[in-house]
């Protein structure tokens, strides 16, 4: 699963309609985890990429963010369509400061999957830090489309509404 922006939270990268294999080994807390699907495209990648995936998103738990760097860029060279790796790339790149990486990192995954909600959700988190609403509304709309369970992006597309004076549409 994917690493939100600015958190170590884990959050399933489910912006799609391919999924279709619940996880049997998940525990569920009182209903189904939030990461209970894999989705179509998950099952794609290599073994080798998901190996280095993995160790990635342990070094990003630790705070050893330039080894996770290198982990994630070597998913990304196994499997140069792993959306997923190049959004935790970006959330990398966002806790280190470089918005300049970490925007190219969401474009490409989005490029890779147009139907990745949560990279949608965090270039709209990112246009919404710069102070630039106008900017983030579509793309919020967009995960808010994509996956409309996601109260997360429901919240930061109203905000984001309201902050840019569209109070109709916040409403």
């Amino acid at each position: 699963s994917a690493v939100a922006q600015q958190s170590n939270i884990q959050v399933s990268p489910i912006g799609s309609a391919d999924f279709d294999i619940r996880r049997t080994s998940t525990p569920t807390y009182g209903g189904p985890p939030a990461n209970a699907f894999i989705s179509a495209s998950d099952l794609a990648v290599p073994g080798r990429a998901r190996k280095e995936f993995d160790k990635a998103t342990e070094l990003t738990r630790r705070q050893e963010l330039q080894e996770a760097i290198k982990k994630l860029n070597k998913a990304i060279h196994l499997y140069p369509q792993y959306a997923v790796a190049y959004n935790n790339l970006a959330v990398i790149y966002g806790q280190l400061g470089d918005g300049l990486h970490e925007k190219e990192a969401l474009q490409r995954a989005i490029s890779l999957k147009p139907t990745f909600a949560l990279g949608y959700l965090n270039l709209g988190r990112m246009e919404m830090k710069a102070n630039n609403y106008p900017a983030a509304e579509p793309l919020l709309a967009k995960a808010a489309e994509l996956n409309p369970g996601d109260v997360n992006a429901l919240v930061l597309l109203t905000y984001s509404e309201f902050m840019d004076n569209s109070f109709d549409a916040a409403i």
